[in-house]
């Protein structure tokens, strides 16, 4: 265990300290439409999902590589059905590349849509955080330290590149949006792994 949190805490040295300084999204807002295609190459719209469902769980995530994304991301496939069952789609965005992207949707058999996002146009959009400060208090909690063996067993001996990503600062971030785009919950993680709840959906 040692060895893991410590090659994970000499990554999170490298990362930026800067926060993206935007003004976060707030409750009832009419968020950001999203038309783009998933890492599979299939056309997303968040209109269309929200046609097609109640609402719509939009999650932010750190790069493919990271482990505590993947525990959480197991936690969604794990749970997608019951989330089905009360009009929720789930709507996940990772900065990694979209060969890499659909190669991880692959392995870990993704039910719901995938957004490869690398140029971080969504991030900006949707206010996702950066904070090294944020980082540092995730590395303190034994938590933590056990969603990342849990999230590093459940890759199954896979591994994905890390070449031209950035060790970059990115706090994920939670977005629950109803009809008409109005945003009903807006979850800015205060550390690494803070995720808002599937239970409170």
């Amino acid at each position: 265990m040692k060895s893991i949190v410590l090659l994970f805490s000499c990554l999170l040295l490298l990362l930026s300290t800067q926060s993206n300084g935007q003004e976060k999204l707030t409750k009832n807002i009419k968020v950001p439409n999203i038309t783009t295609t998933d890492a599979v190459g299939q056309k997303i719209k968040l209109q269309t999902l929200l046609k097609d469902n109640k609402k719509v769980l939009i999650c932010f995530f750190r790069p493919v590589w990271c482990p505590i994304c993947n525990q959480r991301t197991h936690e969604l496939i794990e749970r997608y059905d019951e989330l089905k069952k009360k009009g929720i789609e789930v709507l996940a965005i990772y900065p990694s590349k979209q060969e890499t992207m659909a190669q991880y949707v692959k392995d870990a058999k993704i039910p719901f849509p995938v957004i490869s996002d690398p140029d971080e146009l969504l991030y900006k959009q949707y206010a996702v955080e950066r904070s090294m400060k944020k980082v540092l208090a995730a590395i303190e909690r034994d938590d933590i330290k056990k969603v990342i063996i849990e999230g590093t067993t459940l890759y199954a001996g896979k591994t994905y590149p890390k070449n031209n990503e950035k060790y970059d600062a990115i706090i994920n971030a939670d977005f629950l949006v109803g009809a008409k785009r109005n945003l009903e919950v807006a979850y800015y993680g205060d550390y690494i792994g803070d995720h808002y709840s599937l239970d409170e959906l």
